[in-house]
């Protein structure tokens, strides 16, 4: 109890000895600030802490902010799937009990909206993958206020694959590589990985990547022919869409020749007639050719100063 002076509006007299009625006057505060209301049992001057003006009594109580109760539960929802309604009201209460107005934000809308009803129902709408936290907020009419807050989680399909990349590694085979996608809560199951040549159509590449693998070998191919590819995940929600294209040819004898003299410091060279220039290979300093082109020998090592490591692409040579 606080021992204030009488209110000029808004508030009841009684004689000592008598119960106040329980009310308030809005805009009033104690001391500290805090809002305060009338009401009790008077039974004797000074026993609780009221003031007393002309055979009148007056005993001011604090009022008191809402309260929390419990914990509002984290909820889970699909991408493109129904709303989840919440009602929130059970978990605050007014220690005066009265009514409670409620107010609610997402801290992530383009995860998810939230709304909420008078009676403190929140609305929540998924709009993307991810998590946003939900913030509620419970005030009395004198403006004091308790605030919880819980996370939603939108599961959804998995992340678009950006960095899928394709290198040749011999005559007849590319390798692709990607970084696993974001699978948004839900594990990868499977990826569609699809080819095309030039201008073409795309068609399925077969057996498929696992789904726990970020690189691919694809073989059977022929050499000076460009592949492009696409790729994309799939969970138990979907698939976002295709990745972006890669595209490369097989190794060829002369892209070999070319990795080995930038491997090994081939401008240094003391004898590289013909090296990296459009002539037949088998005009090039060192190299022997069969009849098809084909390299079958290399001879460019000695005396020639070739620094570096040499390249794996020489495995691709079939001679």
């Amino acid at each position: 109890m606080y021992l204030f002076t009488k209110p000029t509006a808004g508030w009841t007299a009684t004689s000592t000895a008598a119960r106040l009625p329980s009310q308030r006057s809005p805009g009033t505060r104690d001391s500290l600030g805090r809002s305060v209301s009338i009401g009790g049992d008077v039974t004797a001057v000074g026993t609780f802490g009221f003031a007393e003006r002309a055979g009148s009594a007056y005993v001011y109580r604090t009022l008191a902010a809402p309260e929390r109760v419990g914990t509002i539960p984290n909820q889970s929802m699909t991408e493109g799937g129904s709303p989840v309604m919440v009602d929130v009201s059970s978990y605050f209460r007014d220690p005066d009990s009265r009514t409670l107005t409620y107010t609610v934000a997402s801290s992530n809308r383009s995860v998810a909206t939230a709304a909420i009803s008078s009676t403190g129902e929140v609305t929540i709408t998924p709009t993307g993958p991810g998590e946003s936290t939900i913030s509620v907020t419970a005030a009395n009419p004198d403006r004091l206020s308790a605030a919880q807050s819980f996370t939603a989680t939108v599961i959804g399909a998995p992340a678009l694959i950006d960095d899928l990349n394709a290198v040749g590694f011999s005559r007849t085979g590319i390798d692709l590589s990607w970084t696993a996608p974001n699978d948004y809560g839900s594990a990868i199951t499977r990826y569609e990985l699809q080819r095309k040549t030039g201008a073409g159509s795309y068609a399925a590449v077969t057996p498929a990547p696992m789904a726990s693998a970020t690189t691919y070998r694809d073989t059977g191919l022929t050499t000076g022919t460009t592949y492009t590819y696409r790729l994309r995940a799939y969970n138990a929600i979907g698939t976002r869409g295709w990745s972006n294209e890669a595209s490369t040819t097989p190794l060829s004898d002369r892209s070999v020749l070319i990795a080995l003299y930038d491997a090994t410091n081939g401008d240094n060279w003391y004898r590289k007639t013909n090296w990296k220039s459009n002539k037949p290979l088998g005009e090039w300093y060192g190299v022997t050719t069969n009849a098809q082109g084909r390299v079958t020998r290399l001879d460019i090592s000695s005396y020639n100063a070739l620094s570096g490591s040499l390249p794996s692409e020489l495995g691709s040579l079939d001679n």
